[in-house]
C-alpha cells in the first residue's frame, strides 16, 4: 500500500490504453499478432525481435500505434523501451520477456502482476527510473519523488534507506513507485509529477496518440474483393464482388501486440 507520507501526490495518470481495431492498412485487427519463428530467442543489443528479417514481426507506425513485442528476450532483463524523441524511430517501442508480461500462462512470479510493463511504458512516456539516470542519488526530473539512493529489488519494509543521500527524507525511498525495480506485487503508484510528465510527453512527442480513433467500437468489416473467381484481400476494409459469384476460402485475421491511446 501506498504510505500515508505520500498519499496525497499518488496520482491517477488518466492515461489509457486500448487493443487496435484497426491495422496500418485500415484493416480489422485485433490488436494482437502472433509470430512463428526459428529464433529460440531474442536481444536488447540487436533489437532482432523488432523486424520480420530477423525472426521478428515490423513495427507499426509509430506516431499512431505503441508497439510492444513479447519475446523470449536474452541476458537477464525484463524489458526494456525506447524513449520519446522528435527524430524519427521505426523500432520505438516496447519490449517484454514472456515470463514477464501479463498476469496469466507462462508468467513467473514475482514479476507476474503485469508491472514490468507499466514501467517500461513510463519509459516510453520519458520517465526515468526514481534513482535517477545520472548515478546514485540522481536526478529523476520529477520534483515530488524523493531521491533515492539506488534500485531497490523484492520488498523492503517501510521506511527504506531513511536520510540517504543526504537529505533529511526521514520517509526513505518511494520503493512502491512503478519506477523503481521492486516485485510487481510491492509495485503501486505514480506521483502527481510523473503523471505531469507523462502527459507532456504525449503532447509533446506523440501527439498523433490524441487524434485518431484505431480502437473504435465499430472497426471496418473484413471484406475480399472477388471477381472471375479469384478472392484478394484488399487490405483496406472495402471489397466488390461480381453478382451471384460463388465465394468460398477463409479469412486469417493477423493482428500484433500494438495498443493505441
Amino acid at each position: 500500500m501506498t504510505p500515508n507520507v505520500w498519499s496525497n501526490i499518488a496520482a491517477d495518470t488518466e492515461i489509457e490504453f486500448c487493443l487496435a481495431t484497426v491495422d496500418p492498412n485500415g484493416a480489422f485487427t485485433s490488436g494482437i499478432t502472433r509470430t512463428q519463428t526459428s529464433q529460440t530467442s531474442f536481444s536488447i543489443q540487436t533489437d532482432n525481435m523488432k523486424s520480420s528479417s530477423s525472426g521478428g514481426i515490423d513495427p507499426w507506425d509509430q506516431d499512431d500505434y505503441l508497439n510492444i513485442w513479447v519475446c523470449d528476450l536474452s541476458g537477464g532483463i525484463l524489458g526494456y523501451a525506447t524513449p520519446p524523441s522528435t527524430f524519427n524511430n521505426p523500432d520505438d517501442g516496447v519490449v517484454i520477456g514472456y515470463r514477464y508480461f501479463g498476469t496469466l500462462g507462462t508468467v513467473q512470479a514475482p514479476y507476474n502482476k503485469g508491472r514490468t510493463a507499466t514501467h517500461e511504458v513510463g519509459h516510453w512516456l520519458n520517465l526515468d527510473h526514481v534513482w535517477g539516470n545520472g548515478g546514485n542519488c540522481g536526478s529523476d526530473n520529477v520534483n515530488d519523488t524523493p531521491t533515492q539512493e539506488e534500485e531497490n529489488y523484492s520488498c523492503p519494509a517501510f521506511p527504506h534507506n531513511a536520510n540517504s543521500c543526504g537529505t533529511s527524507n526521514s520517509a526513505g525511498d518511494m520503493f512502491m513507485n512503478y519506477m523503481d525495480y521492486t516485485n510487481d506485487a510491492c509495485m503501486n503508484l505514480f506521483t502527481i509529477g510523473q503523471k505531469t510528465r507523462m502527459t507532456a510527453a504525449i503532447n509533446q512527442y506523440r501527439p498523433n496518440l490524441l487524434n485518431h480513433n484505431l480502437c473504435s467500437n465499430t472497426p471496418p468489416v473484413p471484406s475480399w474483393n472477388c471477381l472471375n473467381g479469384n478472392c484478394i484481400d484488399p487490405l483496406n476494409g472495402n471489397g466488390t464482388y461480381l453478382r451471384h459469384q460463388q465465394l468460398s476460402g477463409s479469412l486469417l485475421l493477423r493482428s500484433r501486440h500494438t495498443t493505441s491511446l
